[in-house]
């Protein structure tokens, strides 16, 4: 069916589409968080972030402590460092 002619949108036309339109971004918007629930939610990320890094800090400083006192033993009962 091939049409020739398009009839113009009437006023209950435009209210239907306006009506889809505002179901269908309603629908999008249902799901994502609110300002506030999302700058809490950013906050606590932070807040981990900051504390696996100190974590991670404290590690290497571990790590390289460990390593100091190893090659002296190794060093005191002349061991071959591999």
């Amino acid at each position: 069916m091939v049409y020739t002619h398009i009839m113009p949108l009437n006023k209950n036309d435009l209210r239907l589409v306006r009506q889809v339109v505002n179901e269908v971004i309603e629908k999008i918007y249902k799901n994502l968080p609110t300002k506030n629930e999302f700058f809490n939610s950013m906050d606590q990320l932070i807040t981990e972030l900051k504390t696996n890094r100190q974590e991670q800090t404290l590690i290497v400083h571990r790590l390289t402590n460990h390593e100091n006192r190893i090659q002296k033993v190794e060093k005191h009962l002349s061991l071959s460092t591999s």
